[in-house]
């Protein structure tokens, strides 16, 4: 399993590291859904610059794609 830190070696070896790790892949997620907002809203603000024909379409479509692939990573990685 991964750490907060995206280690895989933890180990676990009790009942209570089991509870311990449970609860932080709990407050992960909670983060994740928490961020969910920003997230929809950064990509809304994004398209809507590109609709408009914003100076810096490119780099905003840039932005966008990277955005999606880490959201995507953050996910999977969940």
């Amino acid at each position: 399993m991964k750490d907060n830190r995206g280690n895989a070696n933890l180990a676990i070896r009790d009942v209570s590291g089991v509870e311990l790790l449970m609860n932080l892949h709990q407050a992960i997620k909670l983060e994740i859904d928490a961020r969910d907002e920003s997230f929809a809203d950064c990509i809304s603000l994004g398209k809507e610059l590109i609709a408009k024909g914003h100076y810096a379409l490119k780099e905003i479509k840039k932005k966008l794609l990277e955005i999606g692939y880490k959201r995507a990573d953050l996910i999977a990685d969940w």
